[in-house]
């Protein structure tokens, strides 16, 4: 039996028919596929960048306290260790007149040292890194003024007002973050008038209110003195710690001190 003509005409143009609109359709599907992998790339990549990546900041094993530039200030007075600095200011606070004196006289060397942590209870040993030393400067500051009941007061110098010099280095101030109040080595070492143990400069060692649930538990702490009253009794008196390299000759060694616009001096640590 052979199939009609016209019949096996319409089955091939429905078989083309058919295929054609497959095949559309494929095409179509894969268009749709690019674009929707196209849109999703566009989406990540506005995600990226809305993105803030922060890239942490390294923290070193050591602070550096070495910094190899000369310090800001015009030095006014070249000092022996022991003698007196000394500024007047008249009509202080719209007052009366203020006085006041600032000496280094003394320092110890010391490559490591223990102290007394009130909080635990016990000694802690702290060494000085490899090939250096740490150096207790010695620091007294007062006003002479007599108290009359007037508050004629300055603003006390902070550790950031001093550095010591060697060559062209310098070197600031140490600022250990543990009660190092009772170091043992120096147990024997007093201020300036011998009135009591010498304490870290500018500092009292004190107490404040615990943040345990016990009740009357208070904590020791470092209460850093911001004000320089009038009177003998009211001077400041404690040691800087430095850290410099050992065995440093001391004849290139001086303690730098910015008193603002009252000005600035330089004591030698050797005076030979």
């Amino acid at each position: 039996m052979s199939l009609n003509p016209k019949f096996t005409f319409f089955l091939s143009i429905g078989i083309i028919f058919l295929f054609l609109i497959g095949f559309t359709h494929f095409q179509t599907e894969i268009a749709k596929e690019k674009d929707r992998v196209y849109q999703e790339q566009l989406r990540l990549q506005k995600e990226n960048e809305s993105i803030t990546i922060v890239t942490p900041t390294p923290i070193p094993t050591s602070t550096p306290y070495i910094i190899t530039t000369l310090m800001p200030m015009n030095i006014d007075n070249r000092l022996d260790l022991g003698t007196w600095y000394n500024w007047k200011e008249n009509n202080a606070s719209g007052l009366q007149q203020m006085n006041v004196s600032a000496t280094f006289y003394k320092y110890k060397e010391l490559e490591n040292f223990t102290y007394y942590d009130y909080n635990w209870g016990y000694d802690f040993n702290y060494t000085a890194p490899e090939n250096t030393e740490y150096l207790f400067a010695f620091f007294h500051i007062e006003s002479d003024n007599e108290i009359t009941g007037k508050d004629t007061r300055m603003y006390l110098p902070q550790l950031r007002n001093f550095a010591l010099q060697i060559n062209d280095m310098m070197y600031y101030p140490v600022n250990f973050d543990y009660e190092h109040s009772n170091i043992r080595q120096l147990e024997y070492d007093y201020n300036m008038y011998d009135t009591e143990k010498i304490k870290p400069y500018p500092y009292s060692f004190g107490y404040e209110e615990s943040n345990t649930t016990e009740k009357n538990v208070k904590a020791p702490v470092l209460v850093n003195h911001q004000w320089l009253y009038g009177g003998k009794s009211n001077s400041e008196d404690g040691y800087i710690i430095f850290n410099i390299p050992k065995d440093t000759n001391k004849r290139m060694i001086y303690l730098n001190a910015d008193f603002w616009s009252f000005g600035t001096a330089s004591w030698r640590i050797y005076n030979g």
